[in-house]
């Protein structure tokens, strides 16, 4: 018998991170204020949002969601200056099997979705 753990999901998940994107210019801003190359910025903007999504269950306050989502803003921004402090270059893509998975947005669209079908 192959015994599964369930990752803890958050009731209201999919609305949290919809509250969250509504932060995504500050986020975007904060991560092109630390790496100053448009590009950087929007790879750890995106880095940012998927390590949101991925950890939203461990939120316990709802209110103070927007202090997270900054905190991880800003620690993702830190973590690739030190990178780059380094000489330290993450894995090119190319490294690593391409692996289909739900972006935050793409399950964004597709609950807005269900629920149109549904009513």
């Amino acid at each position: 018998m192959e015994l599964k753990i369930a990752k803890p999901v958050h009731r209201d998940q999919d609305r949290i991170f919809g509250e969250l994107i509504a932060y995504s210019r500050l986020i975007f801003h904060i991560c092109l204020g630390f790496s100053a190359n448009l590009s950087d910025a929007e790879d750890l903007y995106q880095e940012v949002y998927l390590k949101a999504w991925s950890a939203l269950a461990s939120i316990k306050n709802q209110d103070s969601a927007k202090l997270w989502l900054l905190k991880i803003a800003r620690n993702v921004s830190l973590d690739h200056l030190r990178r780059r402090r380094s000489g330290k270059r993450p894995l090119p893509e190319s490294d690593f099997p391409l692996i289909e998975r739900e972006t935050p947005e793409k399950a964004a669209i597709r609950n807005e979705q269900e629920k149109v079908l549904k009513s």
